[in-house]
């Protein structure tokens, strides 16, 4: 019991400080080790990383990983879900805003600079506005983006993740994303498959859930 206990509160430091690592992802299941093997590849480097599973498929920790083995670990770690965003507020949530429409002072810093030299977590990205699918993309290829109510240019080093709810091989819900910012996020795709096709994974999740919950 007492290893446990420390190996469930160890876990939990390492999340809030950022340094989780691919220890950390329960599962020996074929499809789970080529999933943990894409990460682990990817991980030092900074190209976007499209995750993509059923709910519960631990896409969020997946990002976690791949940013806690990265040279960004212990760097912020933002996450914004889109679907959640309004289409007027969306541009301001993730660039950052100095003002309302009404010109009234309304300073908001956005997301992507709150992410600088950090990694940034699109989850449902598809959700996303034309206008800041638009945005996203010019910030993607140049690495700034104009403020559309300052007009000044705002920069920032952001490496880019996605999780995507939806069964590998099923219906793709990428379609409602402009094909140039798709080609983009999925520069590397990674599948996570359902518990209910890795059945023997099943003792570890348990065990591993008594030592994170007694911690």
């Amino acid at each position: 019991r007492s290893r446990g206990v420390g190996s469930g509160r160890d876990r939990l430091e390492r999340r809030v400080a950022g340094h989780m690592d691919f220890f950390d992802i329960i599962g020996e299941h074929s499809a789970m080790a080529e999933a943990k093997r894409l990460a682990q590849q990817s991980a030092s480097s900074k190209i976007p990383v499209w995750i993509q599973g059923g709910a519960g498929t631990e896409k969020e920790l997946f990002a976690r990983v791949i940013h806690g083995a990265s040279r960004r670990s212990g760097k912020p770690f933002v996450t914004v879900n889109c679907q959640l965003l309004s289409a007027a507020m969306a541009e301001a949530v993730l660039f950052g805003q100095e003002k309302l429409p009404s010109g009234q002072a309304h300073f908001m810093p956005g997301k992507l600079p709150e992410a600088d030299q950090g990694t940034l977590l699109l989850e449902e990205p598809q959700h996303l506005p034309p206008e800041a699918q638009q945005r996203l993309l010019e910030f993607m290829e140049t690495g700034s983006v104009v403020s559309p109510d300052t007009g000044q240019k705002m920069k920032a080093d952001v490496r880019i993740l996605c999780a995507v709810t939806g069964a590998p091989g099923g219906s793709d819900p990428s379609g409602m994303l402009h094909h140039a910012l798709r080609s983009r996020l999925q520069s590397v795709l990674i599948a996570l498959p359902p518990l209910a096709q890795r059945r023997e994974d099943i003792p570890a999740l348990a065990e591993h859930c008594i030592a994170m919950y007694s911690a």
